[in-house]
């Protein structure tokens, strides 16, 4: 059995996704939330991972850019689909350089409506994505992206922040990113399994690297560097 996650806020997609899972007998879900946040707090409980985690872009508390970001530095063998109504091609180069493996319309989750039966017709487009990834191959969803328009991956955070070597552990790199989803101290405690206190020290090493005075400081720091990336920098199309 292939073990999936779900991360979608809406209720009713996050729903239908979900049933279409359960509906293959070579598919189990094994995680579903509604935000990144209670997903990467609940991935750390979990003492079986998904194989690959289905994502939604623009989520409260920790986004899918971010989430992603994360996923690939804490557990780069969870494959990761990333899916949307709307996105722009910039936004989903950042989603592939960042760690994801496919890139699909929501589209999917209404196999009757026109727009997806005259692209695919019958065809399985969430079992094929999950099927690439764990192939280790990479999808674009041709209703999203032309497929005569090609992706350019840009530079990884994951290599940017390589480039500096006062980032000595993972914990300052998981600090880092999840600092730019703008969570408090103990949120950020709760996912990383530290004490505030810890935080803190994170938070003081990190502002004394990059000379700032502050976590808003430390957050433009990192995105001017490509440290983190948030989706908002790459929107040009509503989701």
């Amino acid at each position: 059995m292939i073990r999936l996650a779900v991360v979608e806020d809406n209720i009713h997609t996050n729903r239908i996704i979900c049933e279409k899972i359960k509906e293959s007998k070579e598919l189990t879900l094994v995680a579903n939330t509604y935000n990144g946040y209670d997903f990467i707090y609940n991935l750390n409980c979990l003492k079986v991972l998904p194989d690959a985690v289905i994502i939604d872009i623009e989520m409260p508390k920790i986004d899918g850019l971010i989430c992603t970001s994360y996923l690939n530095l804490k557990y780069p063998q969870i494959k990761i689909i990333g899916v949307s109504y709307y996105a722009n091609i910039s936004l989903i180069a950042e989603f592939i350089t960042e760690g994801a493996s496919c890139f699909i319309s929501k589209h999917f989750c209404y196999p009757e409506a026109n727009l997806f039966k005259d692209t695919y017709g019958k065809f399985d487009l969430l079992n094929h994505s999950i099927r690439i990834a764990l192939n280790n191959e990479s999808f674009i969803d041709k209703i999203l992206v032309n497929e005569s328009k090609t992706i350019h991956k840009s530079i990884s955070t994951k290599i940017n922040r390589n480039k500096y070597i006062e980032i000595n552990s993972t914990s300052l790199e998981e600090y880092l990113i999840l600092n730019a989803a703008n969570l408090s101290f103990p949120e950020i405690g709760m996912i990383m399994n530290k004490s505030i206190h810890s935080i803190k020290n994170y938070y003081s090493k990190l502002s004394e690297i990059f000379e700032v005075n502050n976590r808003a400081e430390l957050t433009s720091f990192c995105i001017k560097y490509g440290l983190v990336k948030l989706p908002f920098f790459y929107e040009s199309e509503s989701y």
